[in-house]
């Protein structure tokens, strides 16, 4: 079971200290979002949770041909998989195979 639940400001935050001093602002926002927007469609617990009212709040919405964080650049990846670090530490890295869709 999940026992975490950050709302949007708290995710945009840890991005922005962890990558705040690698990436121009512009990346840090664009990427920031995205990846936020695919760990709230992976870890939301219900219509009613802070995860679920981030993914609908980033301003990103993935085109009709992007169905999983695969589509997406290293730089969106790394910030996801920080943010699992952060978040989800006993789940590793999460990894998708691109020809079957499947997470390990």
């Amino acid at each position: 079971m999940k026992n975490f639940d950050p709302d949007i400001s708290e995710l945009r935050e840890y991005i922005a200290d962890k990558w705040g001093k690698l990436l121009d602002k512009e990346t840090l926002q664009t990427d920031g979002e995205v990846a936020i927007y695919w760990f709230a469609s992976e870890y939301y617990n219900g219509q009613g949770s802070n995860l679920y009212e981030a993914l609908c709040a980033t301003r990103y919405e993935p085109g009709r041909m992007i169905d999983n964080i695969c589509g997406e650049n290293d730089m969106v990846c790394s910030i996801f998989n920080s943010l699992i670090d952060k978040y989800d530490p006993d789940n590793g890295e999460y990894v998708i195979n691109e020809e079957t869709g499947e997470k390990f």
